[in-house]
């Protein structure tokens, strides 16, 4: 898959672990994907997701929204781990009809990890944008979540390190690694 760089723009990825439960991991991750000359990013997103039978995944917030949540439990007795997934917002199990939109993330994923740092965008007015609020962890507003005063200057700070480009790389890597670890469960 061929991601146009300037196709796609705010990549932000978050680990949020479960204090409460140790074994218990969640990632999120999002990006906007646009369509122009060199590429059709968000109408790749958009077939991906039809294939799956799944266009009730499109975004409400922005339909060039793509957002995978993914909740991971590991088991210490088996040493096996099980993934949960959402796009965006919704529940989303790995089989046969939904497999083009994992391909999807997992080709997008693997494609970003590869890239350079200095390919990511990240717009000045992303961080406060709802895309960013709602979309990135679903349920929540990313405000809310970290602090109590939307306008106190620490949700920037997180909000920068959410898309800052070396946390974007990595944590592609870990939604693509997740994804294939997922995917090799299932056909196994």
């Amino acid at each position: 898959m061929k991601v146009s760089f300037t196709g796609i723009s705010n990549v932000g990825f978050i680990k949020l672990k479960n204090f409460e439960d140790e074994n218990e991991t969640a990632y999120a991750f999002s990006a906007i994907l646009k369509d122009d000359v060199y590429g059709k990013d968000n109408t790749k997103f958009m077939q991906a997701l039809e294939r799956s039978n799944l266009k009730c995944c499109k975004s409400e917030i922005n339909p060039e929204l793509a957002g995978l949540y993914i909740n991971k439990i590991s088991n210490p007795d088996t040493g096996k781990n099980e993934y949960y997934f959402k796009v965006n917002g919704t529940k989303v199990e790995i089989n046969k009809r939904t497999l083009p939109i994992f391909e999807f993330f997992a080709k997008l994923t693997k494609t970003l990890s590869s890239a350079s740092t200095k390919d990511y965008v990240t717009n000045k007015d992303y961080i406060y944008s709802d895309e960013m609020r709602f979309g990135l962890v679903p349920e929540c507003d990313m405000q809310q979540f970290f602090i109590k005063n939307p306008d106190e200057p620490a949700y920037e700070y997180i909000a920068n390190i959410i898309t800052d480009p070396k946390n974007a790389k990595n944590g592609s890597e870990i939604v693509n690694n997740a994804i294939k670890e997922a995917m090799t469960d299932y056909f196994a």
